[in-house]
């Protein structure tokens, strides 16, 4: 709750019309309250400077005492979009690479010559590389909760549908990995095509800051962004104390970006 106003107007004898602004916050946006404390003050100058005595002044704030609430921080702010930051980059440019390589020196040929299946194969590859990753993930998670205080409402129960979150997202990514590698001709070009798939991600997806500060019509492209649906589940996960279960919006957004994804990287797919 950032603030909760509730206005009261009574005519003073003389003839004006006085506005009683009842203010409440909760201890958590104490910072912004700051902002619509500032400009009531701003209203009540102008009638001082009109000379208008204080009894008639036309607005009178009340403010109520804060309602106690869990301490919003900044870290509970940028530590899921540093997560998700970390999944996508780490799966795009580590998988295109690596698929890359394997194709140059024709390793993949050799695998495919073997009586192993290409669904083994590509499954042990990805599996070494998710199972990397969600170390990373569980390390930066764990810094940001003892090293920065990090909200995880629920403990260790938070801290696993974190990274059941992470294990999703990781696997959905790598079909952009995927993806690049086989689109690529030279591994110079790889950082071109990954780039061109993570950065807008990067900007547009409430990494840094909240896609709230761009325009509405920009704002509807931001919340398609698959970055998007993890860095929301992962902060409606750590702070605001929901589950998987009630992020199944998120997650199945996030699910179809995947199907459409691996449908790509499947018509595209090269073993050499």
């Amino acid at each position: 709750m950032a603030a909760t106003l509730y206005v009261d107007s009574v005519k003073s004898p003389v003839g004006f019309t006085q506005y009683t602004v009842h203010a409440q916050t909760s201890s958590a946006s104490r910072d912004k309250f700051r902002i619509l404390r500032s400009a009531l003050a701003q209203v009540q100058a102008v009638a001082v400077e009109k000379g208008i005595p204080t009894q008639y002044q036309p607005i009178i704030v009340n403010e109520l005492p804060p309602v106690p609430a869990r301490d919003y921080k900044m870290i509970d702010f940028i530590l899921p979009g540093m997560l998700g930051f970390s999944l996508l980059s780490a799966a795009v440019f580590g998988t295109a690479f690596l698929f890359f390589n394997l194709r140059q020196q024709l390793v993949l040929k050799r695998f495919f010559a073997t009586p192993i299946s290409k669904a083994h194969i590509v499954f042990g590859e990805c599996l070494a590389r998710v199972l990397f990753q969600l170390i990373a993930a569980v390390v930066i998670i764990l810094v940001g909760r003892y090293g920065f205080e990090f909200t995880l409402v629920h403990g260790w129960v938070t801290f696993l549908e974190m990274a059941i979150l992470s294990l999703w997202g990781l696997i959905v990514f790598m079909g952009a990995g995927f993806v690049v590698s086989n689109l690529a001709k030279t591994e110079s070009v790889i950082p071109l095509f990954a780039n061109i798939l993570t950065l807008p991600q990067f900007l547009l997806s409430g990494t840094f800051f909240r896609i709230d500060v761009f325009p509405d019509w920009l704002q509807k492209f931001c919340r398609l962004l698959p970055l998007t649906q993890l860095n929301e589940a992962m902060r409606n996960i750590s702070f605001e104390g929901a589950h998987l279960t009630d992020c199944w919006r998120q997650l199945g957004v996030l699910t179809l970006w995947g199907i459409a994804i691996y449908a790509i990287a499947v018509k595209v797919f090269k073993w050499e």
